[in-house]
């Protein structure tokens, strides 16, 4: 089953979000919207330099990020999207692959970016 975008083009690629079809058995409070992943830059504590990520789904709360290395569970972060800048804390960080990592951040603040 493809996916019809905005503009009205089909294609597996062709969609920005779509609904997460995951087992009820996961831990989430809230429904997650899927979306293509999107290259973005997580700044964690008071480090100056921001690791490389991607947000691969969002809810109303929060980010899952994917990214080459670990965050520690508890960590303050603050997450660039377009616009503005997203701050939380990472609620759990999971390896996947050899360099690959989810990580999960709750969103406790949105901030215009100036």
């Amino acid at each position: 089953m493809s996916k019809v975008s905005d503009s009205g083009t089909q294609g597996a690629k062709a969609f920005t979000f779509g609904l997460d079809i995951a087992p009820a058995t996961r831990p989430w409070r809230e429904n997650r919207l899927t979306c293509a992943p999107t290259k973005t830059y997580v700044y964690v504590g008071e480090r100056p330099e921001p690791l490389r990520a991607e947000i691969h789904d969002v809810s109303r709360s929060g980010l899952r990020l994917v990214l080459d290395q670990p965050i520690a569970v508890g960590s303050a972060v603050k997450v660039e999207l377009t616009g503005m800048i997203a701050a939380g804390e990472i609620r759990y960080c999971l390896q996947r692959g050899e360099n690959s990592f989810d990580a999960g951040m709750r969103i406790d603040a949105i901030q215009k970016r100036v």
